[in-house]
């Protein structure tokens, strides 16, 4: 949640809605409103990460496209590979053979990862897969169904 808050700060920032000045109060405010999480000081609010104070703006929801990405990616390798079982046993050279020859032979062959998914699986980048990996993590979490 916290990566959501970031990123609407950050575009808030970006359109000019809220200034920089604003930000320990605005994070403060939203870490209490969506995760009723108390910040106790800036360093471990607005400042714990490093994307800010390194000038990475706008760069947080590129992690969210990564986790849906990835999520797409394991969907897909389980259609070949045993996938669990590699995990388990620590055999990823499987995995990493096929993700050569899905994903990274292709380099930046493609004009958007959307266009790379179409055509190595049949469909483009698809969150589906991301939220139903997000639901067995949090059953499996708060032993919930």
């Amino acid at each position: 949640m916290h990566v959501i808050l970031r990123t609407r700060l950050e575009r808030d920032i970006v359109n000019g809605v809220i200034s920089v000045k604003d930000l320990p109060r605005l994070w403060n405010e939203g870490m209490k409103s969506l995760l009723d999480v108390d910040v106790p000081n800036d360093a471990q609010g607005c400042l714990q990460d490093v994307h800010w104070s390194g000038l990475a703006i706008g760069y947080f929801p590129t992690y969210l496209i990564g986790a849906i990405a990835a999520a797409q990616l394991e969907h897909e390798i389980r259609k070949d590979l045993n996938f669990e079982g590699l995990c388990e046993t620590g055999d990823f050279a499987p995995i990493q053979k096929w993700l050569k020859e899905k994903v990274h032979i292709h380099g930046s062959g493609y004009d958007s990862l959307d266009d790379l998914f179409l055509d190595q699986f049949g469909e483009k980048l698809n969150c589906k897969y991301f939220l139903e990996y997000l639901a067995v993590k949090y059953e499996m979490i708060y032993n919930i169904s």
